[in-house]
């Protein structure tokens, strides 16, 4: 039988997003979770293990390569548009290609940690049963955002996405664009997904939408000052 799954990863200076993600999934949905340990603290692991299994990546050294060994029209361009603090981010956001190979599910969607599930995933699983793949599009239509994926984890692009990470973190910002640029050259038939899937909270939530994304800076404070339940 065929298994499904959900697929998230945290490191410790976002555990704070993991009990009010967890607490906004679970009341909406029943999919088993694995929680990919990008640099979690021990109380973090404890905490997923009670509610998951733990998936440790098996990333290659020196992945993503450091900022010497980019070109620096491209480190410049990158810094102007994220500041300095991509550097670190960097580091979590390459993990994830092989984190997702990883995968103990069949079919899987894999979640950023600063997204809200508010809906039933089912009709995002099942989006994938065709091409493998489904993706929704930035919110200038232009690439896909790699924040909310349903997958099958067998696809042989799933697999390719690591092994091209592996050696071209040198010309790509993250781990989206290495994707993006997958997809683009080998013309690949992925399911165009509607935003509703992966709705941005800065343009606004619909009574349709099944997933809120907190992309961008400020999300600490957006969390705090839209949703303050007692997480547990």
């Amino acid at each position: 039988m065929k298994t499904e799954g959900i697929l998230t990863g945290c490191d410790e200076p976002h555990e704070w997003m993991l009990k009010i993600w967890w607490h906004y999934y679970s009341q909406t949905n029943t999919y088993p979770v694995a929680f990919c340990d990008f640099g979690m603290s021990k109380s973090a692991r404890i905490w997923c293990e009670k509610r998951g299994t733990i998936i440790d990546p098996k990333v290659p050294q020196n992945i993503p390569v450091p900022k010497e060994d980019v070109d620096p029209k491209l480190w410049i361009e990158w810094e102007q548009t994220y500041t300095d603090i991509i550097w670190t981010s960097r580091q979590v956001w390459f993990q994830k290609p092989y984190a997702i190979t990883q995968s103990p599910f069949d079919q899987t969607i894999w979640l950023d940690l600063d997204t809200f599930v508010i809906k039933p995933l089912t009709p995002l699983m099942e989006a994938s049963d065709e091409s493998g793949l489904a993706m929704c599009r930035c919110y200038d239509k232009s690439i896909f955002n790699s924040g909310v994926i349903s997958f099958q984890t067998k696809l042989p692009l799933i697999q390719e996405w690591a092994d091209t990470t592996t050696t071209t973190t040198h010309k790509f910002i993250g781990d989206q664009d290495v994707l993006n640029y997958l997809i683009q050259t080998q013309n690949f038939p992925i399911k165009d997904m509607p935003t509703i899937f992966n709705r941005r909270f800065q343009h606004g939530i619909t009574d349709d939408t099944f997933i809120i994304h907190f992309s961008g800076a400020f999300k600490k404070e957006m969390f705090e000052k839209i949703y303050s339940p007692n997480f547990q």
